[in-house]
């Protein structure tokens, strides 16, 4: 085993860095961009954000975004843009809604590679950090789904990485191309997510620099403060023009419900929206970084030792991007677990730099601290998880008596894998590291998408409202009009994704019976939760789903419940 270890070290030496790159665009584009029409839209964001962007790219409605013909105005509108336009293309499937966030989660993986690159961590480091970033829970769980919050996470490591560059560059050409990029990508953010997208970036980078200037480098960089704010000033042109449109089309009202309610009242609490206390994201934060949780304090710890002792820039980049927004955002009265989704950047980092410097055998351990013995147990565990984790969906399949497990992406998932796993012993008694590394890399991405494409897709009828929307698509066939009644967002948003057009939504009993009174009601439908059917008199049940959140029924006059 030791003599593999320093023969897998020797191989990492002669990898040309262009290998180490294209392996993560690899293992990225895996895990986020493979089998994502497998499950369908959950929760209450998804269908929501997939029924806007349907909206714009039917309706045309680029402006201002639309649910379901009523303003939708709590994030500005640049991943329904990104969204309508992947609809336009893929048409109405699960696939498209999601599609952008994935690249968005490609990008934002790579960006984090090159950014490691750039503070002149070896290729492997950059693997692993990249690696452990695409594999922590709350992001991959978000770069698999039809979510606005990857998209600003991608914007705000790509700015982290542009500035870093920014500073390091010689020269004003190369200045100003990074620094142009810096703008583009802090305007991207934005654009995604307003303020927020400003503040988590500009807090981390201000921070960073003062302490550089007066601790590290005891010297004022005043090119670098000068990019910093007149990067922060030319950020807010993409948004400041789309609020001039939103003004010129919609008045001051609109423009007053995106910049106060939706911003400064959520952080204010206002609002009075996803309010919660101080320590919210003390719990949240490692409770989405699983399963690298366990390796943070460490990494705190040695970063921080860095700092002190060697005065080092990149610890010290890591440690403000990480603890300057998280207090700033626990201040902020409005919480929600994505709100720290960018910060996973800044601690896969930490833990990778750490691991890379341990496999590479350049960080000074005590003498008690067996690396062979941690790198042979770390490898096991890894291996164990390739070879073992196919079986273990298979019996869970059984066990549960899930038709879909039988699917073919049950057996690609389990051909890919013993393939992989054979490459990997290969490369052991070929007395070739680097294949076992590579089996157990990739290995463990196609294990990721399993888990979403066999074992999340088997709960598809407990979480998605599609088949609640198929059966209402058999009763308009039959010439029959479909009405909203007292909608939710989940509902409104689902309706226009799935039947490609604006559902007349009916907000009050009194409504719905002067429907009821109206000549050809028999043929009228309903789609309605369960609860607000039961003040109604008189009806028939047509169809009822059971659907975490929201039980759904499919329902007409005429006849007793």
């Amino acid at each position: 085993m030791s003599k593999s270890v320093e023969k897998f070290r020797r191989w990492m030496t002669g990898v040309r860095p262009n290998a180490w790159l294209a392996a993560m665009a690899v293992f990225a584009a895996v895990v986020f961009l493979t089998g994502l029409n497998a499950r369908n839209l959950w929760g209450a964001d998804e269908p929501r954000i997939a029924g806007i962007a349907t909206e714009i790219a039917v309706y045309n409605n680029w402006v201002q975004p639309r649910l379901n013909g009523e303003p939708f105005l709590e994030t500005p509108p640049l991943f329904f843009w990104l969204d309508a336009v992947s609809i336009k293309i893929f048409g109405q499937t699960n696939f498209a809604a999601k599609f952008p966030a994935a690249l968005a989660a490609v990008a934002g993986v790579i960006a984090v590679f090159l950014l490691v690159r750039n503070m002149g961590y070896s290729g492997f480091t950059a693997l692993i950090c990249g690696g452990l970033l695409a594999t922590s829970a709350q992001y991959w769980n978000n770069g698999r789904k039809c979510m606005t919050d990857i998209l600003l996470c991608a914007f705000i490591i790509l700015a982290m990485m542009a500035f870093q560059r920014l500073t390091e560059a010689e020269g004003f050409r190369k200045q100003k191309k990074w620094f142009l990029l810096f703008t583009l990508f802090l305007g991207g953010a934005m654009l995604s997510k307003s303020l927020i997208g400003l503040a988590i970036p500009a807090s981390a980078l201000f921070c960073w620099l003062l302490i550089d200037n007066l601790y590290i480098r005891k010297k004022f960089t005043l090119s670098s403060w000068g990019y910093l704010f007149a990067g922060a000033a030319l950020a807010i042109v993409p948004i400041g023009l789309w609020l001039w449109l939103l003004y010129c089309s919609h008045g001051y009202n609109a423009v007053y419900t995106v910049v106060w309610t939706n911003n400064f009242g959520r952080f204010m609490g206002s609002h009075a929206e996803h309010v919660e206390p101080f320590y919210y994201y003390l719990k949240k934060l490692p409770e989405q970084l699983q399963p690298w949780t366990i390796l943070l304090p460490f990494a705190l710890i040695y970063h921080a030792v860095q700092v002190k002792t060697t005065r080092n820039r990149n610890s010290l980049f890591m440690l403000c991007w990480l603890l300057i927004p998280f207090v700033l955002l626990s201040i902020a009265a409005g919480k929600r677990q994505v709100y720290v989704l960018p910060l996973y950047a800044a601690e896969a980092m930490m833990i990778g730099t750490l691991i890379g410097r341990i496999v590479e055998g350049t960080l000074k351990l005590p003498e008690k601290i067996n690396v062979k013995l941690i790198v042979r147990i770390v490898a096991a565990v890894l291996a164990g998880i390739v070879c073992v984790s196919p079986l273990v969906l298979f019996i869970l399949a059984r066990i549960l008596r899930q038709p879909v497990f039988a699917s073919d992406n049950l057996i690609l998932c389990l051909l890919a894998s013993a393939g992989l796993i054979l490459f990997g012993l290969f490369g052991r008694y070929g007395r070739h590291p680097e294949l076992i590394a590579a089996g157990i890399f990739f290995g463990i991405a196609i294990n990721y998408v399993a888990v979403d494409v066999i074992i999340l897709k088997s709960r598809n009828p407990v979480y998605s409202l599609e088949m609640v929307f198929s059966a209402a698509q058999k009763e308009t066939d039959k010439d029959r009009q479909l009405y909203l009644y007292r909608p939710t967002e989940r509902v409104s948003g689902g309706a226009v994704f799935y039947f490609g057009k604006r559902i007349t939504a009916v907000g009050n009993p009194e409504a719905l019976e002067k429907i009821r009174n109206e000549p050809g009601y028999d043929k009228a439908v309903f789609l309605a939760d369960e609860t607000a059917t039961t003040a109604l008199n008189n009806i028939k049940i047509i169809y009822e789903s059971k659907v975490k959140k929201d039980d759904m029924v499919l329902f007409k006059f005429g006849g007793r419940k």
